[in-house]
């Protein structure tokens, strides 16, 4: 886990930027999902790290802690309109599947973590 928020926040709007360019740009839908993965990816690192930080209470920094949620918050925008893009190349059924992994390995990564601590 990235305990430096500013990396945190600058792997953000690295993906974000990305996202953006590839959203203007993108060929094909391999393009697409590059970018996404990058997106999804630093999305749910700020969003494990600003859970964390809560849960700690050490929310002291809170201009950072804003810094991030807004970042969340584009990074989120930004997933609404892959999903659109997704749809409109016909290809809704990749998008889904994308989706589905994730969860799928979000889940094993939670049973994993919850199999070590036991």
């Amino acid at each position: 886990m990235i305990v430096d928020p500013f990396t945190l926040l600058a792997g953000i709007q690295t993906a974000v930027s990305f996202a953006k360019k590839a959203l203007a740009t993108a060929q094909d839908i391999g393009e697409l999902g590059k970018a996404a993965g990058k997106l999804l990816s630093a999305k749910d690192d700020a969003e494990q790290f600003v859970a964390e930080q809560k849960a700690s209470g050490d929310m002291s920094n809170f201009e950072i802690a804003a810094q991030i949620e807004v970042q969340i918050f584009e990074a989120e925008r930004f997933e609404k309109q892959f999903e659109i893009l997704f749809m409109q190349s016909g290809n809704v059924d990749v998008w889904n599947k994308i989706k589905a992994r994730k969860r799928g390995l979000d889940q094993a990564d939670k049973m994993a973590k919850q199999a070590a601590l036991d």
